[in-house]
């Protein structure tokens, strides 16, 4: 039988109610893990293999829909009524993980895959060797499989595949309610990541402006789903537990985080459209701040000390405040990011703000991180660059993009001691136009 989770022991909750939550909780978590991928492959095996390592099921598989394409050796195309169309095979964890068996494909409409494609829709059970649907009783007694879930990935009214599973104890009847808004959060997941790719085929085909578009809210907008996922994810949890006000500000952070998104997109394409950026009188330590909160749970979660070294009595910035959120925004998480290596106790960021030499302000943005490469210097805000293993190179690109649209300058230098140093200007007092 398949381990239980590790839960906090509690006195006052029974060990099957404490290991319940563990399982929503494991969902939660995959699907934070899941909506942070791009690529399509890392999605899908990050939904397999989170469903075998965290919520413990024996077996878990992604079919997607394709193209009809191994006919002559798919087993049931004797029963396929349409070759145009059938569930191609794409990940798998737990007791098989070869893509290349008996299931590689699966026909529409055919077995039990191919019914909860087209037909039965969400299917599971808590007694696989009664259930008529589940035809081979050998191997499922053979490994001890207890319940089924299969769940049709539906992308608004669009399939996109199906996903299943099968696990050796008995589920709660909320665990598979929970998997299904979990079929549906993975069906955006793959959506993006369908998008994600067509953007990156049309790099050689389209003009370098229209590529820099796409990219640009591609990554930018990424920070903002990501805080809606949480806060619906935080949402169904106090839903269940009845906390109605508590759900409501979750529902309330989605709302804000889904406009947040809205704007980047409307200020992006302004920005690549050489638009002069709105004009709203932006106090640039009112900004840090604001940034400061946003950024809050990263810095704790990756044990970072922050010093803030704001000046007093620097002059408003006339530009676009949500523009120049996005520009702190990239840097402290880049700066963030590059302390991950470094040992806990020693990662340190500083923020500083003061005058500079032409009546403007000065921020300053410091890590104690590795540092970076000479050749790295000069290169950072190019577009397409990255030092990031799976980075798309285009934060800092958006950075300098925003601040020389404000009339100022960006620029990073090697610390003296350990780490890197970002800085940019802004003029004060002045209206900005390109």
């Amino acid at each position: 039988m398949a381990a239980e989770p590790t839960v906090t022991a509690n006195a006052d909750i029974p060990d099957a109610t404490r290991a319940h939550t563990a399982y929503l909780t494991a969902l939660e978590h995959i699907t934070l893990q899941m909506t942070a991928k791009l690529q399509l492959e890392d999605v899908l095996a990050t939904i397999t293999q989170g469903l075998v390592q965290e919520f413990h099921a024996a077996f878990a598989r992604l079919w997607l829909l394709g193209p009809g394409d191994l006919c002559t050796a798919c087993y049931q195309a004797a029963d396929c009524a349409n070759r145009a169309r059938c569930l191609h095979l794409k990940a798998s964890a737990g007791l098989y993980t070869n893509l290349n068996g008996t299931f590689r494909r699966v026909p529409l409409g055919v077995a039990k895959i191919g019914h909860i494609a087209l037909g039965w829709g969400p299917t599971y059970t808590n007694d696989t060797l009664a259930d008529d649907r589940l035809p081979d009783k050998t191997w499922l007694r053979e490994h001890g499989l207890v319940s089924f879930a299969g769940y049709p990935l539906l992308f608004q009214e669009e399939l996109l595949g199906v996903l299943a599973m099968f696990s050796q104890r008995v589920m709660h009847q909320d665990e598979f309610d929970r998997l299904a808004v979990f079929a549906n959060q993975a069906a955006i997941a793959i959506k993006n990541a369908h998008l994600f790719a067509e953007v990156e085929a049309l790099t050689n085909r389209l003009q370098a402006e229209n590529v820099y578009l796409a990219a640009s809210i591609t990554h930018e907008v990424n920070q903002p789903l990501g805080a809606m996922v949480n806060s619906a994810n935080a949402c169904l949890r106090w839903l269940a537990a009845q906390n109605l006000a508590r759900a409501q500000q979750s529902a309330v952070r989605v709302v804000a985080e889904g406009q947040r998104a809205a704007d980047i997109i409307d200020r992006i394409r302004a920005l690549i459209k050489k638009e002069p950026p709105r004009t709203d009188g932006v106090g640039i330590n009112e900004a840090i701040l604001e940034v400061m909160a946003l950024t809050h749970g990263e810095v704790v979660k990756h044990g970072v000390a922050v010093q803030t070294h704001l000046a007093e009595g620097l002059p408003r910035i006339h530009g676009d405040r949500v523009q120049l959120q996005q520009v702190l925004l990239n840097v402290i998480l880049n700066a963030v990011e590059a302390m991950s290596g470094v040992s806990a106790g020693a990662r340190a960021l500083r923020i500083g703000t003061g005058p500079d030499a032409a009546g403007g302000v000065l921020v300053t943005v410091q890590d104690s991180g590795p540092g970076l490469h000479p050749e790295s210097v000069d290169r950072l805000f190019d577009a397409f660059y990255t030092t990031k293993p799976g980075g798309m190179g285009m934060g800092l690109a958006i950075c300098r993009s925003i601040v020389e649209a404000h009339g100022g300058q960006i620029w990073a230098a090697r610390a003296a001691g350990p780490g890197a140093t970002v800085q940019f200007t802004l003029p004060g007092g002045v209206s900005v136009s390109t």
